[in-house]
């Protein structure tokens, strides 16, 4: 049975149920993580027909504990049938919108235990046994099936809770060293900003969160992220990422909205993170050569310029390796707290996207810039040692308003296969206001 949720991403495996119990219990543990400490709208409906995180709490707490009923029931019994768990009444009949949001998140944790453990004393045959079940229809399914659901439940209950409560982060300027003076404080003051700006691919990185969180490593395998950004985050900005409801487009995309916005609620950046139902096709692009290994950019590159970057001009970087255990540094300077990276042992996608600049930064001497806007397809998840290298042409540099911009098709291949396909703009020379 291979059945698809197009909005959470999630797909039926039962031939693979025996992971569910530590899966479930790790997203419960990130569902209760969202409700202790609480925040002031935990408890709010966005709109009378939503239910606020801390309902989207109590109804999985109650699923967990309805669904090990069910399976100790089914392991005593031949076939029995699962009374429906009044899913709506009990919204009202135990109040869930009053309840704490500490102690409820205690008790979902507490009831993937119950559950967790439970699946792990099934044997080889009781997998096989059956019940009755109401969803989708009534039949008899398998404990398999019934592991696998519940599975699919904790998966689609903490992305439905996420969306309820925005996704906050304190920015932080990673690039204060950087030669990219814009980033330093004086500097940017001398372009009209109020200090040295966050880099675009760590705020890119904050946007990711909500995507990655919802589809996982799908979304990193063979999601797309469109995002631009439109004024400055600066460090230490407590700023928030606002998720639209995922909706399924014509084109059978589960579609996520993204908004970040800071503290005054200005709109600094928007996205659109999309997961298609299957693999992209590879595109027809003659990649330039991978780069020769180098330690460091070459000495004569020449000054970034209409001439050195013409449209058609090729740039290479040379390849990097991706060290899965030491990619802590990297989520700590993006405050990524999602265990899907270390779980996993894939590359962030922000730290790719980092990529897309130096492939720029390694070919032109540049002085401050500022990146515009990036629109990314993957392709594959970058794993524990492959070694990435980024290959670009310009297919456009232009002039608007004063400041000189430069669009890039840039190439990310890990171990030699294509990783990801970024069409990435730049300012490369902004208009000084002082």
């Amino acid at each position: 049975m291979t059945d698809h949720c197009d909005a959470c991403g999630f797909t039926y495996d039962p031939d693979h149920a025996e992971r569910a119990g530590p899966a479930i219990v790790a997203r419960a543990g990130e569902l209760a993580a969202l409700l202790d400490p609480p925040l002031p709208s935990v408890g709010v409906r966005p709109d009378p027909g939503t239910w606020s995180a801390l309902e989207y709490g109590c109804h999985l707490r109650d699923v967990l504990l309805v669904q090990r009923e069910r399976v100790l029931a089914a392991r005593r019994t031949d076939e029995p049938t699962s009374a429906p768990m009044g899913r709506d009444e009990r919204v009202d009949h135990d109040g869930y919108a009053e309840q704490d949001p500490v102690a409820v998140a205690r008790q979902l944790r507490d009831a993937a235990g119950l559950f967790a453990n439970v699946l792990a004393r099934l044997g080889p045959a009781d997998w096989e046994r059956g019940l009755v079940y109401n969803y989708p229809t009534r039949s008899v399914r398998s404990l398999r099936w019934v592991a696998t659901h519940t599975e699919h439940e904790a998966v689609h209950h903490l992305g439905d809770a996420r969306r309820q409560l925005p996704y906050r982060v304190t920015a932080f300027n990673t690039a204060t060293a950087s030669l990219n003076k814009i980033h330093d404080d004086a500097v940017a003051r001398e372009y009209g900003f109020g200090g040295g700006l966050v880099p675009g691919v760590d705020v890119y990185a904050y946007l990711t969160h909500p995507p990655a969180a919802a589809w996982g490593v799908d979304w990193l395998a063979r999601g797309t992220m469109r995002a631009r950004f439109l004024t400055p985050v600066y460090d230490g900005e407590a700023v928030e990422v606002v998720v639209g409801t995922p909706v399924a487009d014509p084109g059978g995309r589960a579609v996520m909205g993204l908004e970040l916005r800071n503290p005054d609620g200005a709109l600094c950046a928007v996205g659109e993170a999309a997961l298609p139902d299957g693999p992209p096709a590879r595109p027809e692009v003659a990649w330039p050569e991978a780069a020769a290994p180098a330690e460091e950019p070459p000495a004569d590159r020449p000054a970034a310029s209409p001439a050195s970057l013409a449209t058609g001009t090729a740039l290479t970087m040379p390849g990097h390796r991706f060290v899965a255990d030491r990619a802590g540094e990297y989520l700590t300077e993006v405050r990524e707290g999602l265990p899907l990276y270390a779980e996993a042992g894939v590359a962030h996608p922000g730290w790719l996207l980092r990529d897309a600049n130096y492939v720029l930064s390694s070919n032109v001497v540049l002085g401050p810039w500022i990146h515009v806007e990036s629109v990314v397809q993957h392709h594959a998840a970058v794993r524990d040692g492959e070694v990435v290298d980024a290959r670009a042409t310009v297919t456009r540099e232009w002039e608007h308003k004063g400041h000189r911009f430069v669009a890039l098709d840039v190439g990310l291949f890990a171990d030699g296969a294509l990783a990801a396909r970024v069409a990435h703009t730049a300012i490369y020379a902004p208009r000084r206001t002082r």
